[in-house]
């Protein structure tokens, strides 16, 4: 598969110093504070943990947190769920101590998948769904109604992918995945291609699907629609003649303009030089950043923490992340239910743990519904749990 197409005009982009603004992340004319005095932050990535929600090593309180979907719909804090990609707009970034996770607290969730459509194909470690690539890692979470990972996927079964994507082979990372019980429409959000906007046509690919917006009114398209432009597809649930009609097109820029901090997580899709580079299209500059394990490269996924000035990330610290590792994961609150065998249900994630788990002021014998613990652990192989590496139990 080819490239996108904003990477082949990488150099003019960077000549013409087009910086990326976001309709979907807020911010814009300066520091914003919310009246406040205190610098707001921004990070965008996959849940790591909940207690409340963690993001980027960031537990965010989300008590008090505007919880939306794509569209703008209300959603539960309970559906919440490990792998979900979220933008959330904070207060200053508290730094953890001793190496605590650092805090803040959120006033906006939004979270967003990547693609919403029917499982064209599945061939090892990869699906296509709607025309699109989607590779599957370690760190992929499943729904629990998909224990065999890809091999319980059907053909034809509509699937919601939260994932990262990756501009060097226009294919994503997936992580999350989990049946979707029809939907109105499908959804997918990728870089246009191939626009022909002339009457007779009105026409553009995302990846190797073809789509039409003959439906919508051009002039309210006119500054969305452009090659090389990430945009959000809401599409009708069956092609004409192969080509998927439009029912709405958004601009899908990943972030806000400005933010005193941010973190980023995602894959390394054009590279400029050793300190310039993108990630989601989000232009990073990183020439006074602390690199950990290495120099990035096309296709490496990264945490990138800085702070946002004109649509830029300028980046303090670039983290490499390994892909063939499962990041650790966070659980912190009551537990649901009494124990079966050796798991149980926290914040709604089901906890699996063995011999080796190392337990903190308590044993396996206190654990009981209602008990307040603290879980470090990874993704299970499957998935759809978290195995448990410590469990440590809080006072009440």
């Amino acid at each position: 598969m080819s490239t996108w197409p904003w990477m082949r005009r990488l150099a003019a982009v960077l000549g013409a110093t087009v910086l990326v603004t976001a309709c979907g992340g807020g911010g814009s004319g300066g520091v914003d504070t919310g009246g406040t005095g205190a610098p707001l932050s921004f990070s965008k990535g996959p849940i790591s943990g909940f207690g409340s929600v963690i993001v980027n090593a960031v537990r965010y309180d989300d008590r008090f947190a505007t919880i939306v979907d794509a569209d703008g719909n209300a959603v539960r804090r309970d559906d919440l769920k490990l792998g979900m990609v979220a933008e959330i707009d904070g207060d200053a970034i508290v730094a953890g101590s001793a190496g605590a996770t650092s805090t803040a607290r959120a006033s906006r969730i939004r979270i967003a998948s990547e693609i919403v459509g029917p499982v064209q194909g599945v061939s090892g470690q990869t699906l296509t769904v709607l025309g699109q690539q989607v590779r599957v890692d370690a760190a992929t979470a499943f729904d629990t109604a998909l224990p065999l990972r890809l091999a319980s996927l059907v053909i034809g079964g509509v699937v919601e992918v939260y994932a990262l994507p990756d501009g060097v082979t226009g294919r994503y990372l997936a992580t999350r995945i989990g049946l979707k019980a029809a939907p109105a429409s499908y959804r997918l959000r990728g870089v246009v291609a191939s626009l022909d906007t002339s009457a007779s046509a009105r026409t553009f690919t995302i990846g190797a699907l073809p789509v039409t917006y003959a439906a919508l009114a051009s002039e309210q398209l006119s500054a969305v629609l452009a090659n090389g432009r990430i945009v959000s597809l809401r599409l009708a649930t069956a092609p004409v003649n192969g080509v998927w009609t439009a029912l709405r097109i958004d601009d899908a820029s990943a972030a806000p303009s400005e933010r005193n901090q941010a973190r980023i997580e995602g894959l390394v899709t054009a590279i400029a030089s050793a300190t310039t580079f993108f990630v989601d299209g989000v232009q990073v500059n990183a020439s006074g950043a602390e690199f950990t394990d290495g120099a990035v490269a096309l296709g490496l996924r990264v945490e990138v923490e800085g702070a946002l000035v004109g649509g830029v990330l300028i980046a303090s610290k670039v983290d490499i992340k390994n892909e063939s590792e499962s990041a650790e994961i966070e659980l912190d609150g009551q537990i649901d239910n009494d124990p079966v065998g050796q798991s149980f249900v926290l914040r709604g994630v089901t906890v699996r743990y063995d011999g080796s788990v190392r337990f903190d002021d308590g044993s396996a014998a206190s654990l009981i519904k209602g008990a307040n613990v603290e879980v470090r652990g990874t993704l299970a192989p499957d998935g759809t749990a978290v195995i448990a590496t410590r469990i440590k139990f809080d006072k009440p």
